[in-house]
């Protein structure tokens, strides 16, 4: 195998498709020897080398107008970046940030740890342009109640607590935060410097009384069940993880003890989860005050395959070159189809729940892309409604004809970067964000520092620099640094040269 890898450097070397650079602690500038640092080598495949003593590393690319490396090192948080060939040769200079850890223990409300709870460092992020709240990192208490949450980028956290384990014998314990409470508190924050490790994070579980749900299920005349018994669920998302308190129905009839305030989803169903066709399944949105909540009536409904059709086309009015069409769902299942000469396609079996829309090149067996590139998905929308950024429902009945339009018209930028001492800043990556919808476009600079970049609408950005992969998920860098540069604004058409410096010197 080393051999191999060998062969494959040095015919990428003689051909001048070469990425090369420095591995450094970007606390220190030390260089990081074993760093270990992977691409798609000129044949497709994955080539990985480990940096040497002095942290400097040698690979071959793979093909195109950019490359992507990835680069990862015990302790630290990895990098992930897309670079120019235009680069190749030069001396990159990677600087990987100290990861940082915290520590604790849960206990019950009487003193006892807390076997394999599931902790998680928490703080607000940027997901489908909306501010909401979720884990950054997550692990479970050991025997001791003991936990250790690794890997997290320099920042602050709330610490969050599921102890799953007793809520199945007493429900009263719900979620909760550091130091105990239902709701995240800014006072009780932890903040973490990079490379620190913060112990000492203790969490007193303690039991809340909360509310009663009660309420019956209906099903339709004449169903018939085709599993099990009736089960009720009330269900809440935290980033996409689904925590849940469930009962079985007794003569239709259903309470859930000890719900805590927030907003949930009641869902009823018939023992399968994912459902399959033949169930029965209803569900409803429920907020959940501090007085009890009685007489919740949930309509149960057959659950049977849907198929949507759909068309893609280009935003100029060309047909569209032939696409994959795919949506996934919350519930883990998906579908996905090709588009036909005229761009139409038809998504089948889709049975009940949330899904989401993604539209990929259709490749060869080797991994290349069949005919002409189709850009990025602008709209899509099913009937009226515009999904592509929140995705879209499925009950019993087609929602109706899924349309997506794409755009392979990108706004260039072109520009140049320099340092605080007004070297030019060579290898780095930029973000242009837009204030409306937060949309995110990553530019790079060559080994001139010469910037090339493109955003898809016209706009004021802010730029930040991408200093790690979890840079753009931290409201805080992003608050802190959101002055860095001026703004940004782009017009469509042609854009005077812009002309950075990195923070210090502005």
């Amino acid at each position: 195998m080393k051999m191999l890898l060998l062969a494959l450097l040095f015919a990428a070397m003689a051909a001048g498709q070469t990425a090369q650079g420095d591995i450094v602690n970007a606390a220190t500038g030390a260089p990081l020897p074993g760093a270990r640092v992977s691409t798609n080598g000129p044949n497709g495949k994955p080539v990985m080398v480990k940096a040497d003593a002095g942290g400097h590393f040698q690979l071959p690319a793979g093909t195109g107008s950019m490359f992507g490396l990835r680069v990862s090192y015990p302790g630290f948080l990895p990098d992930s970046r897309m670079v120019q060939f235009g680069q190749a040769g030069m001396n990159l200079r990677i600087a990987l940030a100290p990861a940082c850890v915290i520590t604790g223990t849960i206990q019950d409300e009487d003193g006892f740890p807390v076997e394999q709870a599931n902790v998680q460092a928490v703080r607000y992020r940027l997901q489908r342009g909306k501010r909401a709240l979720g884990f950054v990192g997550s692990t479970q208490t050991d025997d001791l109640g003991h936990y250790r949450l690794a890997n997290l980028p320099a920042g602050r956290y709330w610490v969050r607590v599921n102890a799953s384990r007793l809520a199945n014998w007493d429900r009263r314990y719900v979620a909760q935060y550091f130091p105990g409470g239902l709701q995240p508190d800014p006072a009780n924050r932890i903040e973490v410097q990079a490379g620190q490790e913060r112990g000492g994070v203790d969490i007193r579980m303690t039991k809340h009384e909360g509310v009663a749900v009660t309420g019956r299920v209906e099903t339709p005349s004449g169903a018939v069940v085709s599993t099990g018994p009736y089960w009720v669920e009330l269900q809440t998302e935290f980033h996409g993880m689904r925590e849940s308190s469930s009962v079985t129905v007794s003569d239709n009839t259903f309470v859930i003890r000890h719900v805590a305030q927030g907003s949930y989803i009641v869902r009823a169903h018939t023992g399968n989860y994912p459902p399959v066709a033949g169930d029965l399944m209803g569900q409803q949105k429920l907020e959940v005050g501090d007085a009890d909540e009685p007489n919740l009536v949930v309509q149960m409904q057959q659950v049977q395959p849907v198929d949507i059709a759909g068309t893609v086309v280009m935003d100029d009015g060309r047909p569209a070159p032939p696409l994959q069409v795919g949506v996934r769902g919350t519930m883990g299942s998906g579908v996905s189809a090709q588009t036909a000469e005229d761009g139409s396609f038809t998504l089948k079996g889709l049975l009940w729940g949330h899904y989401d829309v993604s539209v990929y090149p259709v490749r060869s067996a080797d991994g290349r892309v069949a005919g002409p590139p189709a850009g990025f998905p602008r709209s899509a929308k099913l009937g009226e409604q515009e999904v592509l950024d929140t995705g879209f429902d499925v009950e019993t009945t087609s929602p109706g004809p899924l349309h997506i339009v794409m755009s392979n018209r990108q706004i260039k930028l072109t520009g140049s970067l320099t340092d605080a001492s007004g070297q030019p800043a060579a290898g780095i990556s930029l973000a242009f964000v837009r204030d409306e919808n937060w949309t995110e476009n990553i530019g790079n600079t060559d080994g001139q520092g010469a910037l090339h970049a493109a955003v898809r609408q016209a706009g004021d950005y802010h730029i930040y620099v991408v200093r790690n992969q979890n840079s753009m998920d931290d409201e805080d860098y992003l608050e802190q640094h959101a002055n860095d540069f001026p703004v940004v604004h782009v017009v469509d058409g042609a854009n005077a040269p812009l002309v950075l410096r990195m923070p210090g010197m502005q």
